[in-house]
């Protein structure tokens, strides 16, 4: 019983640590990437209304 005790925490554990990782690693680009086409997005629609008139 303390055997599986102890193979569940340390998946937990690793896929934890694994998603921390993950996330520090990742996280910056995601960020960037989002910012620069929530950018464009608001963008787009003033050059679309100004195009039709």
């Amino acid at each position: 019983m303390l055997e599986e005790a102890i193979t569940v925490a340390a998946i937990i554990g690793g896929s934890a640590a694994a998603v921390w990782y993950a996330k520090n690693k990742f996280q910056p680009g995601i960020e960037r990437d989002l910012e620069r086409i929530e950018s464009t997005t608001y963008e787009r629609p003033e050059s679309r209304h100004k195009t039709h008139k």
